[in-house]
């Protein structure tokens, strides 16, 4: 139901008014004069205002211009009434902000028409708003998701090192044309900060998880920026771009001025990298860390029109520069990396730490590229400061960039996601018949090693690691066991914390809300099984066996239990070189620790060939029990087969549970003592440690 608001001194032509719209349906209002107009129109925001032109305490053109004045009131139409027909008074109404002119008396239609116009209106413009905010909305997305498909399809483009590319941000929209104007600032500082290793975050987070990251960083680290009076800010990924002159009061050069930020900006990040830790413990993320260029120069401010709308955007040498920079910092390992043009210009007392010449992609000069480490004598907190709240157009702008930054957050997490999400299925659906090696990020994938009913193995050269790879692909769409997830999750988290020769190395992980990978250390010695099929001697036993528990070794080090120790879990990185695989579903057994994999009550976890009673019978699992699935593998790999063996599962729980320990044969006498000690029923007659079973072997 639409809203009138009538202003009018008259009481007799307010009530005349109201009654005349209440009876056509309308939601009415009335107030005496412009002042109380006003702060009923604050209240209520209306679709429409009424009002006279002579009032007493606020007359009718102070009113409309004060509510033209109010943001929140910006879709308010305003019909303008008077006695006189005074073409200077229809000027100064329609000056101020009117929308339409009504002289008394007027006819009961004349009114309808003119608020049925200006509703007809405010419509068309709501939804040619609506429509232009969602192309703008679905471009910037797109600009995003080419961003993403960039780093994952493994180019080395522009948008791979800088979400702030020519190839990206500065772009103008579709159909988008710039106007005959642009400014031009004769002198300004640039600055560029990204999100260092963003892809791999974006990886390891959920898409909600990622969209809150983001925006909660993005506010954090906007408001130095407003505090130093950056303007012309843009929001781009994972990346933010501000530009600094001298129209800050002139005390302070924009130069130091944008240092100023830079070195704020550090402290953000170290703030944030607490959070990020404190928030997404276990997820195998590196250090929070951010990469900042700044550069001096000329910049063009470019107006873009997209509809009806206007963007501004920095553009030309100085900001390609800047962009640069920033993409050298990670190579160069350096925070803030600033030209000298930067550092000259800023004066003061900045620290340098390195300084090198720097090549610029389509720039036939070098660049003097420094290391800013701090501006002497500068109050910090001055830099980190947010924005002053009594400063009002500093205070609209920060709301307006905190909006920005939560939209920006979504469209990224968004188009991240798809991202891992399309190079994956790309990758399942696509053929390696041609010879010509499939890309995914920095994967070059050969062929495909075995499928399975949830997963998929691929051989892959990786470009960080130097060697071969596997890649191991999970369909998690494929189940609604969102366990299987979280232990594919975990394995990361787990193996990615250790080093161990006889433990097999993990490098990368990632996942969608359908997909999830691991890039994995490629054993190529060979399946360990395949050996003890074959039969062992007493020597290659004892080999293999102080392999295995040195990897348990370390796993129980870590406050850790396999829990799924078995021959399958084996393989050979080289000859007689054994390496533990698969923690999918090890557990903390520590005071405080995370459960990592989480069990329901009655819920078996293990291999049953290989699983110990109180893995069988929902007791308490402790490191001694992966010392009775060692003796399991023990006895296999001595005699070729399996301890235990029934026509059901529940008659080989009962065995593992309740039957004797079997005997080896004659010529394998000599582990006897050690098999029966470690496949004890009672976990308290098992061997304490590692140690212990070391000792043992040490006698056969």
């Amino acid at each position: 139901m639409p809203t009138v608001l009538i202003v009018d001194d008259e009481e007799s032509i307010r009530k005349n008014i109201e009654r005349l719209l209440t009876l056509e349906g309308f939601d009415v209002a009335t107030a005496p004069n412009g002042q109380h107009g006003l702060v009923l129109a604050k209240s209520m925001l209306p679709d429409v205002l009424v009002t006279d032109v002579n009032m007493p305490v606020m007359d009718g053109f102070a009113l409309v211009e004060s509510v033209r004045a109010l943001p929140q009131l910006v879709g308010t139409a305003i019909i303008m009434l008077t006695a006189v027909e005074d073409r200077a008074n229809m000027r100064r109404g329609m000056s101020s902000g009117a929308d339409d002119y009504i002289t008394k008396p007027f006819r009961r239609e004349e009114l309808l028409d003119s608020i049925a116009a200006q509703l007809k209106k405010k419509k068309a413009l709501a939804q040619q708003t609506e429509r232009i905010v969602k192309e703008a909305v679905a471009d910037s997305e797109e600009r995003i998701k080419a961003m993403f498909r960039d780093r994952y399809g493994g180019k080395n483009t522009a948008a791979a090192e800088s979400g702030f590319s020519s190839s990206s941000a500065f772009n103008p929209p579709r159909g988008a044309e710039p106007t005959s104007e642009s400014d031009s600032i004769a002198e300004a500082t640039v600055l560029f900060a990204d999100i260092r290793g963003f892809t791999t975050i974006a990886e390891r987070l959920s898409g909600d998880e990622l969209a809150s990251m983001l925006s909660v960083y993005f506010e954090q680290a906007c408001a130095p920026i407003l505090a130093q009076g950056g303007r012309h800010m843009k929001l781009m990924g994972d990346g933010l771009m501000a530009v600094f002159e001298d129209a800050h009061g002139g005390e302070v050069p924009h130069a130091q001025r944008g240092l100023m930020a830079g070195i704020a900006l550090r402290s953000v990040a170290d703030r944030f990298r607490e959070w990020m830790d404190q928030r997404f413990a276990n997820r195998g993320l590196r250090p929070f860390a951010i990469g900042v260029g700044i550069h001096t120069g000329p910049v063009t401010l470019s107006q873009l029109r997209h509809g009806n709308s206007v963007e501004v955007t920095p553009v030309g040498d100085t900001v390609n520069i800047a962009a640069r920079l920033e993409a050298q910092s990670k190579e160069l390992q350096w925070t803030i990396v600033a030209s000298s043009d930067a550092v000259a210009l800023a004066g003061g007392e900045v620290e340098i730490g390195k300084r090198q010449l720097v090549t610029i992609r389509g720039r036939a000069a070098s660049v003097q590229a420094c290391e800013v480490r701090g501006l002497g004598s500068v109050d910090l907190l001055l830099a980190t400061d947010g924005p002053d709240e009594k400063d009002s157009s500093l205070g609209a702008r920060a709301n307006a960039l905190k909006e920005q930054a939560e939209q920006n957050s979504q469209l990224t997490a968004r188009a991240a996601k798809e991202a891992i999400k399309q190079s994956l299925w790309n990758l399942q659906s696509g053929s390696f018949q041609s010879g010509m090696p499939q890309r995914f990020k920095g994967y070059y994938v050969e062929r495909k090693l075995g499928e399975g009913g949830m997963s998929d193995v691929y051989l892959a050269y990786s470009e960080a690691q130097k060697s071969r790879v596997v890649l191991k692909v999970l369909k998690t769409e494929q189940t609604e066991d969102s366990e299987m997830l979280r232990r594919f999750i975990q394995e990361y988290a787990v193996l990615g914390s250790i080093e161990h020769k006889h433990i097999a190395r993990i490098f990368d992980q990632g996942f969608t809300d359908e997909y999830a990978y691991i890039a994995m250390e490629y054993l190529s010695g060979g399946e360990f099984k395949a050996q003890i099929s074959q039969r062992m001697s007493h020597d290659k036993v004892v080999i293999y066996l102080r392999q295995i528990v040195s990897a348990l070794a370390e796993v129980h080090r870590l406050g850790l239990v396999y829990r799924d120790l078995k021959p399958d879990n084996l393989m050979f990185r080289a000859e007689d070189e054994l390496v533990l695989v698969d923690f999918g579903i090890v557990k903390s057994t520590r005071t405080g620790g995370a459960n990592l994999v989480r069990t329901q009550h009655g819920q078996i976890v293990g291999t049953p060939y290989y699983i110990s009673p109180e893995q069988a019978s929902d007791r308490e699992v402790t490191h001694r029990s992966d010392f009775y699935s060692l003796g399991v593998v023990l006895y296999e790999m001595l005699t070729g087969d399996k301890p235990y063996r029934a026509q059901s599962l529940d008659l080989l729980l009962a065995r593992h549970l309740y039957g004797a320990t079997p005997d080896l044969p004659s010529e394998h006498a000599v582990f006897q003592p050690l098999l029966a000690r470690l496949m004890a029923k009672n976990p308290a007659d098992r061997p304490d440690s590692c140690i212990e079973i070391w000792e043992s072997i040490k006698t056969l």
